[in-house]
C-alpha cells in the first residue's frame, strides 16, 4: 500500500498455501484501493471470468499494438495495482510479454520508471508452487521448471512475502493437535521431504489414521 500511494512500484510475490488468508488479503487490497475510486485489475487464472479477462489481455498483447491512446492503454495507466493469482500456473514467457508491452506504453509518459520492472508499476503475483505447475507436455522435469514464473529475469525483482500460518487451524479449538498432524503432513508432501530422497520418484507412506 505504501509503494502504491507514494507512487513508488514494486513487484511482490505472496506464496501461501490453502488457509493461509490469501483471499482475506486480496479482498482488503481491492477494498482499500477501490473505496477510494481507484483501478486496480485482477488476473484470476483458474476462474473462468479471471481466464476470458487473461486470455483477453494476452491475446491483446501479444497480437496487436497497443496505441497509447486506445481504452486499454488508458485503463493500464490508471491502475494503481495489478494482482495476478496462480502465477506459477503460467509460462514465464507471458510475465515477461506483459513488462515488455507495459515497458513500451508507460515509458513514454514516464521516462524514469523505464528500467523497472513492468516499468515502475505495482504487481503482486501469488500462487503456491507445492501445486500444479505450467503443464509441459512431453518435456523433461528440468524443462517443466525452467518455465515457471521463478526462471523469469524478473524473479530477481521480486519481494517474498510468505503466508506461513493457516488460519482456519487456529479459528477452531477441536481437534487441534489432529489437524496440526494432518496439515504438517500434507506440507512435507509438497515440500518433498517426505519419505525417500526426492529423485523425481518418491515413495509416501500414509499414516494409518488417514486410511479407510
Amino acid at each position: 500500500m505504501v509503494r502504491v500511494n507514494e507512487r513508488r512500484g514494486g513487484l511482490f510475490f505472496l506464496y501461501d498455501y490453502g488457509g493461509t488468508g490469501k483471499t482475506y488479503i486480496w479482498r482488503t487490497l481491492l477494498a482499500a484501493l477501490r473505496s477510494k475510486g481507484e483501478i486496480v485489475l485482477t488476473v484470476e487464472e483458474h476462474h473462468t471470468r479471471g481466464l476470458s479477462f487473461l486470455l483477453m489481455f494476452m491475446k491483446n498483447l501479444l497480437a496487436t499494438y497497443i496505441a497509447c491512446e486506445s481504452a486499454l492503454a488508458k485503463l493500464i495507466m490508471k491502475a494503481k495495482l495489478i494482482i495476478w493469482d496462480e502465477a506459477p500456473m503460467i509460462h514465464k514467457h507471458c510475465f515477461n510479454v506483459v513488462h515488455q508491452s507495459l515497458e513500451d506504453i508507460l515509458s513514454q509518459f514516464d521516462p524514469e520508471n523505464e528500467n523497472k520492472p513492468f516499468d515502475g508499476k505495482t504487481f503482486v503475483f501469488r500462487g503456491d508452487f507445492r501445486q500444479i505447475l505450467y503443464v509441459v507436455l512431453k518435456e523433461t522435469r528440468q524443462q517443466v521448471v525452467l518455465v515457471r514464473i521463478n526462471s523469469s529475469h524478473l524473479w530477481w525483482h521480486c519481494e517474498l512475502l510468505i503466508l506461513t500460518k493457516h488460519m482456519k487451524f487456529f479459528s477452531t479449538s477441536s481437534n487441534c493437535e489432529e489437524m496440526k498432524n494432518f496439515l504438517n503432513w500434507v506440507l512435507s508432501i509438497g515440500d518433498g521431504t517426505n519419505g525417500d530422497d526426492n529423485d523425481g520418484v518418491m515413495g509416501i507412506e500414509t499414516p494409518d489414521d488417514l486410511l479407510i
